[in-house]
């Protein structure tokens, strides 16, 4: 297990995690990041945007020596769940497979390994996307023909004194930075707006709180080895309508480092 890690920088450039007093200990080694290239901003579950991407790797290192695996899987972080773990022919290296991976898959993992020895490793991975709209057959939405980083979407209708919820329907990782504007002017919290995760929540619906609202998601990383880090950015805008007695607001189509080199994973 990974003890006491301490910074320093390594010879392309990335900082890694060296192991104090780890010499009677096997280190995770692994390569850190994967980065899922999807191209378009609009991905449905009729239609996902998939991208061809690397697998994450991690191996078991003792004194240099690369260590047999008998055992090992992935966890993903945010849900706490599972993910299997292939391993190479050899059993020196597990490979969590993401094929043709869409954003839904990006987040924290951690890789999991016991040697042969009995030893327990295991040291933190990452699946990087930018931030991409999702949604479904019963929410129809499109991407602004004058705006390649605007989706667009039917408007939502609410009586007088309800409650809405607005949804910025968003996958990424790292998790995005979420503004909200109404009108174009911001949004901000009061005793009636409230702003919970992905959504924005408006109390006691008056005539003045129509209008159209659009969430701008952001999120930053690197795409290459020894690269600056990229902001990526996408918006989505709705409509909200007041009046009648009747709603409609539609059902959620979701449940939100590329680095090719050796670097120490570290816990967190």
């Amino acid at each position: 297990m990974l003890q006491s890690p301490e910074l320093r920088k390594g010879h392309n450039g990335f900082y890694v995690y060296g192991v104090v007093g780890s010499s009677p200990h096997s280190t995770a080694i692994g390569n850190l990041a994967v980065v899922i290239r999807g191209q378009g901003v609009l991905s449905t579950d009729e239609d996902p945007i998939r991208a061809a991407t690397p697998d994450l790797w991690c191996e078991a290192r003792k004194d240099g020596e690369v260590q047999p695996i008998t055992w090992a899987r992935f966890f993903r972080v945010k849900e706490k769940k599972a993910v299997a773990a292939r391993l190479d022919p050899n059993n020196r290296r597990a490979r969590l497979i993401f094929g043709n991976a869409t954003a839904s898959q990006a987040g924290k993992y951690r890789c999991e390994i016991r040697t042969e020895d009995g030893e327990l490793v295991f040291g933190n991975m990452f699946a990087y996307s930018r931030p991409v709209i999702h949604g479904n057959a019963s929410d129809p939405m499109e991407v602004s023909p004058s705006d390649p980083t605007l989706v667009t979407s039917g408007p939502l209708s609410f009586p007088r004194d309800s409650n809405a919820t607005i949804h910025c329907p968003v996958y990424a990782y790292p998790h995005p930075h979420i503004v909200w504007y109404k009108d174009g002017i911001p949004l901000e919290s009061s005793a009636r707006v409230n702003f919970h995760k992905n959504a924005v929540e408006i109390s006691g619906l008056e005539d003045t709180d129509a209008g159209m609202y659009r969430c701008v998601a952001s999120n930053e990383f690197p795409i290459y080895v020894d690269g600056p880090e990229q902001e990526f950015e996408v918006k989505f805008d709705r409509e909200l309508k007041i009046g009648g007695t009747q709603f409609w607001e539609p059902i959620p189509a979701w449940g939100s480092r590329h680095a090719n080199l050796e670097t120490k994973l570290v816990m967190a």
